[in-house]
Parts: structure tokens; C-alpha cells; sequence
């Protein structure tokens, strides 16, 4: 089970620290609030060393970079704060092991 959740420059959300996570958790918020992206940030998390599961949170949100060339670097941008790829993006938990 994850305990803890640390979230860096990835997508919209710059810092954010959720502890003591629980075996049912509730997500609220406003619209554009990162709800989504904390959700995707588990979702890499799942596939963690698999770089297709980042482009696929890509194509989930509508940009498919299959539609047409671009640049290697529009398939990575939308995954940083502020599409700043200068800074790391990081997402670390802590979990029980099993």
C-alpha cells in the first residue's frame, strides 16, 4: 500500500507532498486544480522505466503525436511544470512492502 506521495515539476503541479494515504482515498477540488495529473503521476508510476507509459498519459489527454511529425521533444514537454524540461520532473512514493 503507498503511504506517502511526492510530487515534482510534473505537469501542473510544481511541489506537492500528500501523506498518510490510506487504503480508500478522496480526490476534490476545482477544475484545473492537478487532480488528474496526480492521478497520472500514479499512473507512470505503475509503469515506472517504461517511457511508453508517458506518452500514452499524452494521447489520454488528447495530444497524440502520431497525428503528425513533430519535434522529440513535444512528446516529453507536456510533462514538466511550466514545459520547463530543464528541471527534473520527480515522483516518489513510499509504500508497505508486500
Amino acid at each position: 500500500m503507498l503511504n506517502d506521495l511526492r510530487i515534482r515539476n510534473f505537469r501542473a503541479l510544481r511541489a506537492l507532498d500528500v501523506a498518510g494515504l490510506a487504503p480508500i482515498n478522496v480526490l476534490a477540488g476545482k477544475n484545473n486544480s492537478g487532480k488528474t495529473t496526480l492521478l497520472e503521476a500514479l499512473f507512470l508510476l505503475c509503469g515506472a522505466g517504461n517511457p511508453e507509459m508517458a506518452l500514452n498519459a499524452n494521447v489520454i489527454r488528447g495530444f497524440d503525436p502520431a497525428a503528425g511529425f513533430t519535434p522529440p521533444e513535444t512528446f516529453w514537454k507536456p510533462l514538466f511544470n511550466n514545459l520547463d524540461m530543464t528541471e527534473n520532473a520527480e515522483i516518489e512514493v513510499t509504500h508497505d512492502s508486500l
